[in-house]
């Protein structure tokens, strides 16, 4: 099979290193685009979205949730450095359920600046996805 390699990177710890994909979709600014071996030399910005590695018959695949940040694909490698990220494995629901109630709050606030209101609701929309993508491997695996 056709694989190349993908790590995940944050400021503050790895991810994942040396995955072995089939296929990688990706969020960014111009919406979700789907990388494969062999994909022409890009850097792009990435968004707030699901990231999904897909391993092929002899790997798992496996899905992040990634911010914003940047996408480097080079013939047989990809790059992602994200700066919040987490494995859909390693996702706490209820610590996502709360950071959502959390934000929300923040958006009830009188007279936030843009950059709060902004901020606000990026975490709204993170923790969304978090609690979604959480919800749906804690599904698969029971």
């Amino acid at each position: 099979m056709a694989h190349f390699s993908v790590d995940v990177l944050t400021p503050n710890k790895v991810l994942a290193t040396n995955i072995q994909a089939e296929s990688l979709l990706i969020p960014t600014s111009s919406g979700q685009i789907n990388i494969l071996r062999d994909h022409t030399h890009l850097v792009t910005k990435l968004e707030i979205g699901p990231l999904t590695i897909f391993g092929g018959p002899d790997e798992p695949d496996r899905s992040f949730v990634v911010t914003k940040g940047i996408c480097k694909v080079m013939k047989h490698k990809v790059v992602i450095l994200t700066h919040v990220g987490n494995e859909s494995s390693n996702i706490d629901v209820d610590r996502a359920k709360a950071s959502l109630d959390n934000a929300q709050n923040v958006l009830k606030t009188e007279n936030l600046s843009p950059y709060e209101f902004e901020e606000a609701t990026h975490k709204v929309e993170r923790a969304r996805l978090r609690i979604h993508l959480g919800e749906t491997y804690k599904g698969k695996i029971k």
